[in-house]
């Protein structure tokens, strides 16, 4: 059971995307200043069956939570990229932005397993590819289809590293993005 701590009702609107990761959502209130107000011990209210907890809000002097949400990479074609991905690593669209003029379109995409997301910018007047400096950034993806992606990536032509040593191989897309592919640590 995966928990999600909401500091007050204005996270409510991503209530049904969070039910669809099977997350218990808490409402917890708030005082003025916006930290959470004492309700007692999360560790007694969430003692049995947590897998992971996840607090919005921690209070003064405290750390508060941070969570990664998505990642972006800039492209030349979108529809491009969009293929890329669907064929390479089953991600889908979850959420489009677009400006009203059409200068820009942000598709956020990913799978059902993670709530994170990868973010694909495609900027209207873009024309050059992007300089993506000495290519040293990436994303690291991990698997437990370690071996069928491989195989799958071995087919499409996209490898482009593999660190025997470590285990671990990249795949290239079509903007030059390097993407780690890393198999589950049990």
């Amino acid at each position: 059971m995966d928990i999600m701590i909401f500091e007050n009702l204005r996270f409510s609107l991503f209530y049904e995307e969070m039910l669809k990761f099977n997350f218990k959502i808490f409402i917890v209130p708030v005082c003025r200043e916006g930290h959470c107000l004492q309700i007692g011990s999360l560790c007694d209210i969430l003692a049995a069956g947590k897998d992971h907890t996840y607090t919005a809000c921690a209070g003064k002097g405290k750390d508060e939570m941070l969570r990664m949400d998505h990642f972006n990479f800039n492209v030349l074609n979108q529809e491009k990229s969009l293929e890329f991905y669907r064929q390479a690593l089953d991600f889908v669209p979850k959420r489009t932005m677009e400006a009203a003029d059409g200068s820009f379109r942000l598709v956020f995409i990913g799978n059902d397993d993670a709530p994170f997301c990868l973010e694909l910018t495609w900027l209207r007047d873009r024309t050059e590819p992007y300089d993506l400096g000495e290519g040293e950034i990436h994303l690291g993806i991990v698997t437990d289809r370690f071996e069928e992606m491989h195989r799958r990536h071995e087919q499409m032509g996209i490898i482009c590293f593999e660190n025997t040593q470590l285990g671990v191989y990249f795949i290239e897309d079509p903007d030059g993005y390097w993407i780690e592919i890393i198999p589950e640590r049990k």
